[in-house]
């Protein structure tokens, strides 16, 4: 499940799905180090598809690189990503369903304050028991999809899907890398950290944001109603 509070300028409708493709004995696999599974996006019926192995590998490269002297490179940031995963999926489906409110509510000043998100987190960790991470409520900047954004292979596809469709926004085109690039984050996130249900947390998330937006709304409301007629503090009890 995507959430964005970017939004495409120009309708467009992308999907995705896991593909199995018969292209490599399993000997190929491994001299080559790619797999037959990928991940493919489709925009109007003009498809593009990465290998699963081949971003994965370009994204161990890149921790690689960054503290070359660590020998443990890739064991240190993995302990590290997985608590900016879980922290940034619950942060970005706060954003994005405020976002989806203060646009259907122009009139209401909504806002999660510190507290609420935590108690949320505490909710979401109760209900599907993912283990015992510390949440941060700032954190937004996943290591992995920073590190797609400069992965010359996406960003060429991307172009061709722009080309194809004729589209030249660039609000449209950031919608585009968003959900790319968001979408094999997730499934390369499946493979690391397993037992970190993202897709189940993304939607129990949404539905207790939205549910506490949804009271605020109507609090909001119940108070408009009682400056409008002046509800003396004894009605208000009523109500």
């Amino acid at each position: 499940m995507f959430e964005s509070a970017i939004q495409a300028n120009k309708p467009i409708q992308i999907t995705s799905k896991i593909e199995v493709k018969k292209e490599y004995s399993q000997l190929n696999q491994k001299l080559l180090n790619v797999s037959n599974k990928y991940i493919t996006f489709t925009i109007n019926n003009y498809s593009i598809s990465f290998n699963e192995r081949v971003l994965m590998d370009y994204v161990f490269k890149s921790v690689q690189e960054i503290p070359p002297e660590d020998t443990q490179a890739i064991e240190h940031w993995k302990k590290q990503e997985k608590i900016i995963q879980l922290s940034s999926t619950f942060n970005r489906t706060f954003d994005a369903t405020r976002e989806d409110f203060a646009n259907r509510y122009r009139h209401v000043s909504l806002k999660l304050s510190k507290e609420n998100k935590q108690k949320i987190y505490n909710q979401v960790h109760r209900k599907l028991q993912f283990g015992s991470y510390t949440f941060l409520p700032n954190a937004a900047q996943k290591s992995i999809e920073h590190i797609l954004y400069n992965n010359n292979e996406i960003a060429m596809a991307i172009q061709r899907l722009a080309c194809q469709h004729n589209i030249s926004d660039q609000k449209t085109i950031n919608y585009i890398t968003n959900y790319i690039n968001s979408t094999i984050n997730d499934e390369l996130c499946q493979r690391l950290f397993p037992d970190l249900p993202l897709n189940e947390i993304k939607q129990k998330t949404k539905y207790l944001t939205s549910k506490l937006f949804d009271k605020l709304i109507d609090h909001e409301k119940y108070i408009y109603w009682q400056n409008y007629y002046g509800l003396s503090a004894s009605q208000q009890t009523r109500v």
